[in-house]
């Protein structure tokens, strides 16, 4: 059974919902600009009304940006856990974060398109960005607590930027899948770490 098909009924009407108000923002504000877009429009485009569109979201930057994918638990917890170099824990954590969103195609690509052009879009989009490097630095804590908090935080930055690399080559179509695209990048990644460190 899928894990969609494990959660509460309810639960999966509610991630719908926030979904179905989010892709009407990205949709609305890429025809119109998101300055232009009020919430009431977002709500009707929703088929919500204006009522349910603020029991989701507080205003119409933030539904642009949405509910938040979280992390694979069963992943975050192997880098949690393991031991020995996390590199590999963390490569396969960002490629159950990429599977989790691949249905996600056209959100990521608005999403994109918007963060470019609004700063609070960018902004909030950032804050989230941070949150998921804060939950992953918390895992590293855990699995190496001699290891600098600056360097935990480098690496979960590096691991996420890593996904989001993968995401706009898939996005872009440069690849079928976000994971095929993250093999390049954590390539990248490497060689890039052994340019610049050296032996």
């Amino acid at each position: 059974m899928s894990a969609e098909g494990k959660t509460p009924l309810r639960e999966r009407r509610r991630k719908q919902t926030a979904r179905d108000i989010q892709r009407a923002t990205l949709r609305l504000a890429r025809e119109e600009g998101l300055d232009a877009v009020t919430t009431e429009r977002i709500a009707r485009a929703a088929g919500v009304s204006p009522r349910t569109f603020f029991n989701y979201f507080p205003n119409k930057e933030a539904a642009v940006i949405g509910t938040p994918v979280p992390l694979p638990d069963a992943a975050l917890a192997a880098v949690r856990g393991g031991s020995g170099p996390p590199g590999p824990d963390m490569r396969a954590l960002a490629a159950a974060h990429l599977r989790n969103l691949e249905d996600e195609l056209e959100v990521i690509r608005g999403l994109d398109a918007l963060k470019t052009r609004d700063a609070r879009v960018r902004q909030l989009f950032d804050e989230a960005m941070g949150r998921y490097a804060e939950e992953v630095e918390g895992a590293l804590a855990a699995r190496a607590p001699g290891m600098s908090p600056g360097a935990r935080m480098m690496a979960a930055e590096l691991a996420l930027r890593c996904m989001g690399v993968s995401l706009m080559a898939w996005a872009a179509g440069d690849t079928t899948r976000p994971e095929a695209a993250l093999d390049t990048a954590w390539a990248n990644l490497r060689a890039g770490a052994e340019a610049l460190l050296g032996d």
